[in-house]
């Protein structure tokens, strides 16, 4: 299988990037190809339309971008939660489905990764998106993770979520018990 990680962090080392990198070793020792795609590094134009409604096509990176999405099978999303959502960073690269949506509808599998000092009530908010990003594109909701309690990495270090998302990558695509 085909995973494309989306990570939305601008720290280094951060927490929802060291849940991914756990996540990246199962899935490759289960055999999966895995591609990392750092969206603060590389950076996703905002979604911009034209008077039309059409999605005006972002830059290379971009480009590069809806590419990686169109042929995988399973989109990670890597992020930190911010005011209860998502990073700006994954947020335009979400947002960014809207150039081809009907194109990446279907047959994919998502999973989140997301972190922050906080209890489970924070993160209402992202997983109810998560969710309804899922809904909409009709991919399979192949696990999530909330790592509460967590804004450094000597913190999440505390708890088993590192764990977790190395089960999670090493057991992608099979059935949820």
């Amino acid at each position: 299988m085909k995973v494309l990680v989306i990570l939305g962090s601008t720290r280094r080392p951060g927490t929802s990037t060291t849940l991914a990198e756990a996540f990246v070793k199962g899935a490759q020792e289960a055999g999966h190809e895995v591609t990392v795609y750092d969206a603060a590094k590389n950076p996703i134009t905002p979604m911009h339309v034209d008077a039309n409604n059409r999605a005006i096509p972002g830059d290379k990176n971009t480009q590069y971008y809806l590419r990686l999405l169109e042929e995988t099978d399973a989109v990670v999303f890597a992020t930190p939660l911010y005011y209860f959502g998502m990073s700006a960073q994954m947020k335009a690269a979400v947002d960014r489905f809207y150039e081809d949506d009907y194109g990446l509808m279907g047959n994919k599998y998502g999973v989140l990764l997301a972190t922050a000092w906080g209890d489970s009530f924070r993160f209402d908010n992202l997983v109810g998106h998560y969710h309804a990003i899922l809904h909409y594109m009709k991919w399979v909701d192949a696990g999530y993770i909330t790592a509460q309690w967590s804004d450094n990495v000597d913190l999440l270090k505390r708890h088993d979520y590192i764990e977790q998302a190395y089960k999670l990558g090493r057991h992608l695509g099979e059935p949820i018990r």
